[in-house]
């Protein structure tokens, strides 16, 4: 089966758990976040957790229950008495959309807190395409805070309404790598890199290329042009009239249309160099306009 860029990124989040004990807290609250929707209404009993949640990818659910049972080891209440985890998560708050300011002071929990956004919300495009990392949270405020966090990180997010959630996301290179490093998704970073790496390179042939077809076909069009004026001369008799200097280029010029004028140079006897090449040429179209003008004239 073929797995998506996104679906890459996710696997290694997947397989990252945090040791310490406030980090495990805030990523788990995250996901709670993340993976909330207004339309699922939570209905617990007294003293139990009871989830409005789809945790349908079944490395997320692993990851989900190994983050409890951690964090409620280290409660006395236990797992299954809620009221310590409650309280270590936020899962108040979280289950309506928004995790506690309090779990995210630190940085390594803001990193935590973003790497379980993504999880729950998150998605992105294979950098060999387009660069963009999206999170598709459910209400304003829940994207307002992964917006906030972003900028606590040196990350410039931007938000916007799509239907009925508001997508928080990046669109620079630079910034989608610095995110990944922030999340610990080390192998996709690289991947990305050395995409971004062959992107840069493809372009820069491209451009490369671009520029020698640009120049070629301006050499010909010139070529073509100094040619017209050369034969225009030979056609009205002037050329017994050109200096021996001006009349080898125009002979040279006309035996050799497709030649540079450095080539051309080469060509004199003795060589000339590239800017005398490109004088007489130019001297040549003047003569063969001036005769254009008396033409008319007459």
């Amino acid at each position: 089966m073929i797995v998506s860029f996104s679906g890459k990124v996710k696997n290694e989040l997947l397989g990252i758990l945090p040791t310490r004990q406030h980090c495990c807290e805030a990523e788990l609250a995250a996901l709670l976040c993340g993976l909330y929707r207004p339309d699922r209404k939570p209905s617990p009993a007294e003293g139990s957790v009871s989830l409005p949640l789809s945790l349908e990818n079944e490395g997320l659910t692993r990851k989900f229950m190994t983050l409890m049972e951690r964090i409620s080891a280290a409660h006395t209440d236990g797992p299954q008495d809620a009221p310590g985890m409650r309280a270590a998560t936020g899962m108040p708050s979280a289950m309506r959309g928004e995790v506690p300011g309090t779990l995210l002071r630190r940085g390594c929990c803001r990193r935590a807190f973003l790497r379980g956004m993504f999880l729950a919300c998150g998605s992105m495009s294979d950098p060999g395409r387009e660069y963009h990392l999206e999170f598709v949270c459910s209400t304003q405020q829940q994207g307002a805070q992964v917006l906030r966090t972003l900028q606590k990180e040196k990350l410039t997010g931007r938000m916007v309404p799509r239907r009925k959630y508001f997508v928080v996301y990046l669109k620079e290179a630079e910034e989608i790598i610095n995110l990944l490093s922030l999340m610990g998704a080390h192998s996709a970073l690289m991947e990305m890199e050395n995409s971004r790496i062959l992107k840069d390179i493809a372009n820069d042939v491209n451009r490369r290329v671009n520029f020698e077809t640009s120049n070629l076909m301006k050499t010909a069009t010139a070529a073509e042009h100094q040619a017209e004026d050369i034969r225009y001369i030979g056609q009205h008799g002037g050329f017994s009239r050109l200096p021996e200097g001006l009349r080898a280029v125009a002979e040279l010029r006309l035996s050799h249309p497709d030649a540079t004028l450095k080539e051309l140079g080469e060509l004199c006897d003795p060589p000339v160099g590239k800017s005398g090449v490109n004088h007489r040429l130019r001297r040549l179209s003047q003569i063969a306009a001036v005769m254009q003008r008396h033409e008319k004239v007459e």
